[in-house]
């Protein structure tokens, strides 16, 4: 199973609650609420809750044993973003540099020509504001040259690492579920 951020959930602990419509996974170190994470369904939707913040879906997340491939952060990211304020990534200086090169190395065939001087001057201007999110916001899609699709525009997101150590926390606990039915 591919892990998202390098936490060790193998040593927690699963206890697993059912009350008239509610289901709730709880899941922690032993003897402590250290790295705790609590996921519960109900009503259509699934609230987690503990050590690694507080995330609303709107669906439930209901772990299985025969879960092999993981969680699609993908997939539960939009569960998390519809009907929310809630936003499962950030921008990222360090992936927008990387959609930059991207776009310069790509443009030519992209776009059928050479870059224009106007153009060369936005991308100088985007890698000289790369570490300031507002601004380059501001030049990236206030100041972009009018040839450049606002789809092209390079912007780079990172998931939140709580959501990513949510997602790691549920696939461990299908990883439990599998060898407790194997053990049963």
């Amino acid at each position: 199973m591919n892990r998202r951020t390098k936490i060790d959930f193998s040593k927690h602990e699963l206890k697993i609650t059912e009350l008239e419509g509610v289901l709730i996974h709880e899941f922690k170190r032993p003897d402590t609420r250290n790295c705790m994470l609590v996921f519960i369904n109900t009503c259509g939707v699934m609230t987690v809750t503990g050590d690694f913040g507080n995330w609303v879906f709107c669906r439930e997340f209901h772990p299985s044993a025969n879960n092999e491939s993981g969680v699609s952060g993908g997939y539960w990211d939009e569960k998390l973003e519809i009907s929310s304020v809630q936003k499962s990534d950030k921008y990222d200086a360090e992936e927008t540099s990387k959609r930059i090169d991207e776009f310069k190395k790509t443009f030519e065939e992209s776009y059928g020509r050479e870059m224009n001087e106007d153009e060369m001057d936005w991308i100088e201007q985007l890698e000289n504001n790369v570490d300031d999110e507002h601004e380059y916001i501001y030049l990236a899609y206030r100041e972009k040259p009018k040839d450049i699709d606002y789809e092209s525009v390079p912007f780079g997101e990172k998931r939140h690492f709580w959501l990513d150590a949510v997602y790691d926390g549920f696939d461990e606990i299908c990883q439990v579920m599998k060898r407790d039915a194997v053990l049963a």
